[in-house]
């Protein structure tokens, strides 16, 4: 396994006061959003967030039919311009969203050389299953039966595990995130835990290697609500010692902003946790949840 600990040392023996904090959002430069970064921050400032992340997406499924590159360049001068103009007002850190960085190393490690960020995201947005490379948010899955359906998964679970072994990034993302569009969008009735052995896996790894697990609020405005991963997930992560912990909305229009944040927060309360993190340099500092 790679060592990334140069961004890893740190001892957590300080709580800090709680504030709203949303650490997952996206601006017009992602490829599914068109969001200024103003309106965003204009949006969380109303909403009370005293912290939120710009997360753009390089997505490697999309690195052969866009120029990912340019839109991280064109990120970092926005979250730039934007720190300055709302300095004062709220903390905004830079950051980046790496898909499926497992799909070509190089290529996300030259992505992480394009600015000094605050926190890095790792998230699987797109399955290599058979002929299908699309992301799985472009996938009907009503149209598929539920050998389809758990076949695909398993494959999602497999290389989630690889790049929680081999990626160089701060938080893993929505662990469950195919279920968004499985079960919440499409209604099916897939059972999460029938992957039990493997979410546990990618867990261990990512406690061994100090990545936070991140909670997405992002599919509880869904016709059937799902939060990722759910609080079956968070008590096993909880129980195998799991303490890092963040929240993001995964906002991608300014009406999203820090949405689900408070359900998270009581949420994670419940289940155990006393503190989120947030991450400043790709260092993470503890936030009180009280």
């Amino acid at each position: 396994m790679p060592n990334f600990d140069k961004h890893k040392n740190f001892h957590a023996n300080k709580t800090e006061p709680h504030i709203l904090c949303d650490m997952h959002t996206h601006s017009e430069n992602s490829h599914d959003s068109a969001c200024p970064i103003s309106d965003m921050a204009e949006a969380q400032i109303k909403k009370g967030t005293a912290v939120f992340a710009v997360t753009d997406h390089y997505d490697g499924c999309y690195f052969d039919s866009r120029d990912i590159f340019s839109d991280i360049k064109n990120s970092v001068k926005d979250i730039d311009r934007n720190i300055k103009k709302f300095d004062g007002q709220i903390e905004i850190l830079k950051g980046i969203e790496l898909g499926e960085p497992a799909w070509s190393p190089e290529d996300a490690a030259k992505a992480l050389e394009l600015a000094d960020f605050d926190v890095v995201i790792g998230s699987v947005h797109a399955v290599r299953y058979k002929d299908i490379k699309k992301p799985y948010s472009m996938i009907d899955f009503s149209d598929f039966d539920e050998g389809f359906i758990y076949d695909y998964a398993d494959v999602y679970f497999d290389e989630m595990t690889e790049m929680a072994e081999t990626a160089d990034f701060d938080i893993l993302a929505h662990l469950t995130c195919p279920f968004r569009y499985i079960n919440g969008k499409c209604g099916k009735n897939a059972d999460i835990m029938q992957f039990e052995d493997k979410i546990r896996s990618i867990l261990s790894v990512i406690i061994e290697r100090k990545i936070a697990l991140e909670v997405n609020t992002s599919g509880l405005y869904l016709k059937n609500p799902i939060i990722m991963p759910d609080e079956k997930v968070l008590d096993i992560y909880r129980d195998m010692g799991g303490r890092l912990i963040t929240i993001g909305s995964d906002a991608h229009a300014a009406e999203n902003a820090a949405s689900g944040i408070h359900y998270a927060e009581e949420l994670l309360k419940k289940a155990g946790f006393s503190s989120v993190c947030i991450y400043r340099k790709r260092i993470p500092v503890l936030i009180s949840l009280n």
